[in-house]
Formats: structure tokens, C-alpha cells, sequence
């Protein structure tokens, strides 16, 4: 290739006019690392590499055989123009650098829209999947309405209606058991105890009555408060009243109270004496604050608080809050 091809072929490739990229847009375009080098010591290189190629060539070709000659003369022509086909693209599309920056900047850009779109379609389906595990299950409107109209459900199977019976029995049986043999029995309990409806009922005259039963299904058979009432009532004022008394609320309480005991407790602390102690002391603290507010109340109206007085005395235990 001569000087004047290669001149021919410069002057016949002049750049196109291409439609400049908006300044909005490239600010969008992400920035690409430039990996060039300069033309002219690409061209420098290229000539002094042919060049060398060409002279150690020559030294060898004298001492080869005539179709040694031709073969190695052919693969350098067909080496070296292929090296400048290269150089001559290089030239071509050296006006249009800026194009091709742009162009690699564009194509980047697509590429990480791409990945961003890839990643939202993936972390969507992993969403999905999770929503499943995490959804709501639908309200029971027919069972709120039963409940809070009639204060029962009344929806419940046959079958299961049919197998309650059997089940309260052998639950019953199982409290009889685990009192027989696994539970130290206070004397008061024993003396007014009743097992009923998958249930135990231990009554203290005068004082409380509480009912147990156990959970079958969690080992070893925990005991479980179901219901509280404290039997003690209020003293009458003599003007057709009476003082304070318990609230639903403070039975929850002192419910809630007794549970945590039995959960607390080992199996080796004998709840059911636990039940008992804690029970019997609230009642004998609420007898003697009864007494004591009504002696207040009675001395508000008269003048015997002068004569009358009370005091604890040391040789009686102090009661223990719940």
C-alpha cells in the first residue's frame, strides 16, 4: 500500500454529519474509563516493527531454498497487510472519536438499566414468594358475630361435639392422677374438692375458690388457673351500704398473678401448696384492711376512735402482696 493510496483513501473518508447528543442527555450517560493511546506512536511503532521485520527478512532469505523464499515473502506481505487493514480502520474512524465515546457511554448506560431492571424483577419475585408466608388470613365475620352477640361458639363441628365428652373424661382422669399421685394437697383443699368439666375446683370457706386444670399437650402437664373468686365480702356500714369490694379487673390481676407462680415454679416447689399459700395470705390481707377500713369509716361518724385503738401484733406474720 503507497503513500497515495493511503492519501486516496484518507481525503475519500471525511466524517459524516451526526446529530449531536442533547446536553440533558449526556449528563444522564455514565462516565466510561478511556483505555486509548495516541495515533502517532501507534503509527510509529507499526513502521519501525515493519521495518525490523523487513531487514531480518532480507538477512535470512539469501540462504533459503527459491520456494522457501516465495512462502516466507507471502505470509510477510499477508501479515503485514492485515497489520495495516488495522491502521487504516484506526484512520477511518479517528474523526469520529467522539461518536464512539458517546457511543460506549450509551451502551453502558443500556447495560446498567438492564442490571436494574433484572434486580427489581428479582427482588419482586423473591417478594412474592414471602408474601405468601406473611399474608393475613381472612377474618371470621359469622364466628365474631356469635361470639359477641351470644357469648358463645356455636359453629363447632359435630364431630368434635360428638368426641368432647370422651376428651373431658380422660382429662378428669388425668387430674385425678396427677392429684393422687404427683401433688401435695393442702389439708383446706382437701376438705371441699371437686372435679368437673375437665376441671378442679378447690373451695376455702369464707375465702376463695380457684380452678385448675392441665395442658395434655405440653410436657410434663403444667397447670393452668381457669377461674378465681374470692368468697370473702364486704362489711355493711349500718346506713345501707357497704364498702368497696373486688373489681373484675383486680381478679384478672390477681388471676394473672397466680399463673405466673405455676409458671415460675419447678415441679419439685409443689404448686398446688404454692396456689394456696398465695391465695389464703391475699384473703388474710384483705380481712384485715376490710376491718381496718371499716373501723375508719365507723370512727368518721363518731367519737369511739378515742376509746377504741388496734395494732398488729409482732407474733403475727406480715401478709405478703400477690
Amino acid at each position: 500500500m503507497d503513500h497515495q493510496q493511503l492519501q486516496q483513501t484518507s481525503t475519500t473518508t471525511q466524517p459524516e454529519m451526526q446529530p449531536e447528543v442533547q446536553p440533558e442527555m449526556q449528563q444522564m450517560l455514565p462516565d466510561v474509563p478511556l483505555n486509548t493511546f495516541p495515533l502517532s506512536e501507534l503509527l510509529d511503532r507499526t513502521v519501525q516493527s515493519t521495518y525490523a521485520d523487513l531487514l531480518n527478512l532480507a538477512e535470512t532469505l539469501p540462504s533459503t531454498q527459491d520456494i522457501e523464499r516465495k512462502r516466507q515473502l507471502i505470509e510477510f506481505c499477508f501479515a503485514k497487510r492485515k497489520l495495516f487493514t488495522k491502521l487504516l480502520v484506526l484512520l477511518r474512524l479517528s474523526p469520529r472519536v467522539k461518536d464512539i465515546l458517546v457511543g460506549q457511554k450509551a451502551h453502558a448506560f443500556v447495560e446498567g438499566q438492564d442490571f436494574a431492571f433484572a434486580r427489581a424483577a428479582d427482588d419482586l419475585f423473591a417478594i412474592h414468594n414471602q408474601m405468601r408466608a406473611a399474608k393475613v388470613a381472612n377474618f371470621d365475620i359469622r364466628t365474631a358475630v356469635d361470639v359477641l352477640t351470644t357469648g358463645r361458639y356455636q359453629r363447632l363441628p359435630s364431630s368434635i361435639k360428638k368426641r368432647r365428652p370422651s376428651t373431658v373424661t380422660k382429662l378428669q382422669d388425668m387430674i385425678r392422677m396427677r392429684l393422687m399421685c404427683d401433688e401435695v394437697i393442702p389439708i383446706p383443699f382437701r376438705q371441699n374438692m371437686q372435679i368437673d368439666k375437665g376441671c378442679v375446683t378447690f373451695t376455702v370457706q369464707g375465702e376463695f375458690t380457684v380452678s385448675l386444670t392441665i395442658v395434655p399437650n405440653v410436657q410434663p402437664h403444667p397447670w393452668r388457673v381457669v377461674d378465681v373468686q374470692v368468697l370473702s365480702r364486704s362489711i355493711p356500714t349500718g346506713y345501707g351500704g357497704g364498702l368497696a369490694w373486688l373489681q373484675p379487673v383486680q381478679l384478672q390481676t390477681l388471676k394473672n398473678s397466680l399463673q405466673r407462680k405455676l409458671a415460675d415454679s419447678g415441679a419439685a416447689t409443689w404448686p398446688i401448696v404454692k396456689v394456696y399459700d398465695q391465695l389464703h395470705k391475699f384473703c388474710l390481707m384483705l380481712e384485715f384492711w376490710n376491718a381496718a377500713a371499716g373501723d375508719r369509716h365507723i370512727a368518721s361518724f363518731t367519737d369511739w376512735h378515742v376509746a377504741v385503738a388496734y395494732k398488729a401484733s409482732p407474733s403475727l406474720p406480715a401478709a405478703s402482696e400477690p
